[in-house]
């Protein structure tokens, strides 16, 4: 990649340490990357990254004034910006279990463990420009790939999502009607795959409620089981202002509102509303993968629900 390039490529760079800010700013002028803007606090980040179009976004978990691993989450979930693909790389001191488990989950491409090395985060930027992973879809990450090649399912689909710092690295002038068609034309795609991947996981919860209702064993995991279809429930109605969903419109806010009747009535929710919710979760199963027939469907969901038996009978064991 010719360095004469890397002046139009747009960095945000947040840390609170300024010595840190001033170190990163002249190893990346160093190399030629002079467009960037620097950041102490994490509301002025968002706001920035919410009207601004930064080609690479660096950003430090201990940011203040708010949860920089979030703002990732958030950009990657279209929350937040207008590209949810931005190359994003976090920084942090203290790289605790639950901190990792956050930020992996939360869609950057990288972690950097400081104190940071100069030529490490320079090593970095060269991969996401020319060995960036590709996004995979699931009902709770949006992301860079994050399994090993060992343990890959070929029937996940991988997504080639527009790399802006890429862009502005060759040199190419890119008409911005273009880039915004780019954009939106890989959002939807990537939106289509989230609401099969939640109708999936909403029926794979409520194949494990319904016994549970019927049974009378409403434990503490069936009262998580009830809020997470709530939550992907509202995550599938937040999704569907492209008008090839028109249809299924209705169906979603039938669930919805069945679901939150489920959840207000625990610990004893009504089996017939629980009845409902797994008739109208088969609706939407088919509805969001019309490629699939419904015995396809019902094989997978069965299949999820039989791995998922397998792994609780031998934690059980273990414990």
């Amino acid at each position: 990649m010719n360095n004469n390039n890397r002046d139009k490529a747009v960095i945000f760079f947040g840390d609170p340490d300024t010595p840190i800010r001033r170190v990163i700013r002249t190893t990346l002028a160093s190399e030629n990357y002079r467009n960037i803007e620097e950041f102490n606090q994490t509301p002025a980040l968002r706001d920035s990254i919410r009207n601004l179009n930064p080609d690479l976004v660096i950003v430090d978990t201990f940011l203040p004034e708010g949860d920089p691993i979030q703002l990732v989450a958030d950009v990657r979930s279209g929350k937040l910006g207008k590209n949810p693909f931005i190359p994003i790389i976090i920084t942090t001191w203290e790289p605790d279990r639950n901190t990792v488990r956050r930020i992996v989950d939360s869609g950057t491409d990288d972690l950097l463990l400081k104190p940071l090395s100069p030529a490490q985060l320079m090593s970095r930027i060269e991969t996401l420009v020319g060995n960036r992973k590709p996004f995979v879809v699931t009902s709770d990450y949006i992301g860079p790939d994050r399994r090993d090649d060992a343990n890959r399912n070929s029937d996940v689909p991988l997504f080639d999502v527009p790399n802006t710092l890429k862009m502005a690295l060759s040199g190419d002038e890119i008409d911005p009607n273009d880039l915004e068609g780019l954009i939106d034309g890989t959002r939807g795609d990537i939106n289509a795959q989230r609401l099969s991947r939640n109708s999936f996981q909403i029926e794979f919860l409520v194949r494990l409620i319904v016994p549970a209702v019927a049974d009378g064993k409403i434990t503490a995991d069936t009262t998580a089981q009830i809020e997470r279809v709530c939550l992907i429930g509202a995550d599938i109605e937040s999704r569907l202002d492209d008008p090839k969903f028109e249809n299924v419109l209705e169906l979603i806010n039938s669930f919805s509102e069945v679901a939150a009747v489920v959840q207000d009535k625990l610990p004893n929710p009504d089996p017939m509303d629980v009845s409902v919710l797994a008739q109208v979760s088969q609706a939407m199963l088919l509805a969001f993968n019309p490629d699939i027939n419904s015995d396809e469907a019902v094989a997978e969901i069965t299949e999820m629900v039989k791995k998922f038996g397998s792994r609780a009978t031998a934690s059980e064991l273990r414990s």
